[in-house]
């Protein structure tokens, strides 16, 4: 919460979930799991092992913090799914912010089984969220998606040489 405070305007409201040694045992842990794992095992082991557990961790307390705030728009990151649920259930607006271009096509376009694999997790959490089933992926959202794509997102300085590519791109 601390490096994300650092980031934001000041009298920025942060919503911290859990304990920070509640996070960092649960990280290492996936860390020592992760380090043998290669190929399409990786991506099994990061939705069942990471994606899908933080989403039934987080679902309830993010959809209690929306709840109470009810903001104009939620901006979810594209791994956090709890947010997208919690919005959808709550008929709030949501955009996803997708840390690379890659998410706004269909990466798994030429993988149809490991799509349909992925596609039945999200249906899974769906479910769990007593959620109508969605064609929707969370990089693809009703509203937007927001890339960030570039160097200065990450904080130019005037050393800092401006490229000709865009920071963030906007999908709609």
């Amino acid at each position: 919460a601390e490096r994300a405070r650092a980031l934001l305007p000041e009298g920025s409201k942060i919503y911290p979930l859990g304990s920070d040694a509640e996070h960092g045992d649960a990280f290492r842990q996936i860390e020592n799991n992760a380090r043998d794992v290669r190929g399409l095992a990786s991506l099994e082991f990061l939705w069942e092992q990471v994606l899908v557990p933080l989403a039934r961790s987080m679902r309830s307390e993010v959809e209690a913090v929306l709840e109470r705030v009810r903001p104009d728009l939620v901006v979810v990151d594209q791994q956090a799914f709890a947010g997208a649920f919690a919005a959808r259930r709550l008929g709030l607006s949501w955009a996803t912010l997708c840390t690379t271009s890659a998410a706004l096509v269909d990466p798994l376009a030429d993988l149809p089984q490991v799509r349909a694999w992925v596609h039945g997790q999200l249906a899974m959490l769906e479910r769990e969220a007593d959620l109508p089933a969605s064609a929707i992926t969370i990089a693809h959202t009703p509203w937007s998606a927001i890339a960030t794509t570039g160097a200065c997102v990450r904080g130019c300085t005037r050393a800092t040489p401006r490229k000709k590519t865009p920071s963030c791109a906007i999908a709609k």
